[in-house]
């Protein structure tokens, strides 16, 4: 493992644009919240929670300092991922193993909880949250159009005020964006051709896609996570 570093990645692995990597984040929403939190209820105090999370990118860098009253800084860690694939290599020489293709980020920030039902500054996030998220999913994830997409103001007022005290808003100021995407750019062109057709043989979606990567990688190896 590095010590610039937390991931323990080969450098010709290690996804390095930030656009190519808030692409990944918005295309793969779904995150693993890695927190660390004081223990004041009988609850492991490391917890990991899989949570989808909406990027907002600030025309200005944001300042993740915090006053003094606030105490010590939350961190957190925060990983998205790609399905990932198990495969075997070719046995020409019999000096081969079989490997994984997958791609990942990890969002290293400090955490900020929204959870008092009675603060403005919480129904605030928790209205927009909300909001953006759905958009995000109707409309990017599902393809639906703005205009006919189901937004949250559709459902009524009260419903959706009944179900924001249940929920807690979860925001983490980005201070460090990593990625890694391990598509077989270390072997020979030959070896990356013949995974993009044993793939697309099986038939089956997660196949197709990670094919797609492969060939991706292969014309931009330095910026291959977005298809």
């Amino acid at each position: 493992m590095s010590s610039a570093t937390g991931i323990g990645w080969k450098p010709k692995f290690a996804e390095t644009d930030i656009p190519t990597l808030h692409n990944f984040i918005r295309d793969h929403p779904l995150g693993i919240l890695i927190t660390h939190l004081p223990n004041v209820d009988g609850s492991p105090e490391l917890q990991a929670t899989h949570i989808p999370f909406y990027l907002s990118v600030p025309e200005q860098p944001t300042s993740s300092s915090s006053s003094s009253s606030n105490g010590a800084l939350q961190l957190a860690l925060l990983i998205l991922h790609h399905p990932s694939f198990y495969t075997t290599t070719k046995p020409l020489t019999g000096k081969v193993v079989p490997t994984w293709f997958f791609t990942a980020a990890q969002t290293y920030g400090v955490l900020t909880l929204h959870h008092d039902p009675l603060s403005p500054t919480t129904s605030t996030f928790l209205t927009q949250q909300t909001a953006e998220l759905t958009a995000h999913g109707e409309q990017h994830l599902l393809g639906s159009d703005a205009a006919t997409a189901w937004k949250t103001t559709d459902a009524p007022a009260p419903f959706t005020a009944q179900l924001s005290r249940a929920i807690v808003g979860i925001e983490i100021r980005v201070q460090r964006l990593e990625g890694k995407v391990k598509m077989g750019q270390e072997v020979a062109a030959g070896d990356q051709l013949g995974c993009v057709r044993g793939l697309r043989a099986m038939g089956m979606e997660v196949g197709e896609r990670l094919a797609r990567e492969i060939e991706a990688c292969a014309r931009a190896p330095f910026s291959c996570c977005r298809v």
